[in-house]
């Protein structure tokens, strides 16, 4: 995440999805938020493995197309 605003970030709350290419519907979905306070410019990175959080194996996540939609952001 980069803070691209000129307010900090009090809290951020987003969802990734992958898809395998050439499909419509998500194979991996996950909510995910942070309370992480990220003052303007500033630069946070974070990791989770879609396999562990989705309930199936999906196998090489390699292979699918990732997106990310922001859903909520709080400033400071």
């Amino acid at each position: 995440m980069r803070n691209g605003a000129k307010k900090t970030i009090k809290k951020i709350s987003y969802k990734f999805e992958g898809r395998l290419p050439k499909h419509s519907d998500p194979v991996a979905s996950r909510y995910l938020s942070s309370d992480r306070i990220l003052v303007p410019g500033e630069l946070y990175g974070s990791c989770w493995n879609p396999n562990e959080t989705y309930g199936r194996g999906i196998g090489d996540v390699s292979l699918l197309i990732w997106t990310v939609d922001v859903g909520y952001i709080e400033f400071q």
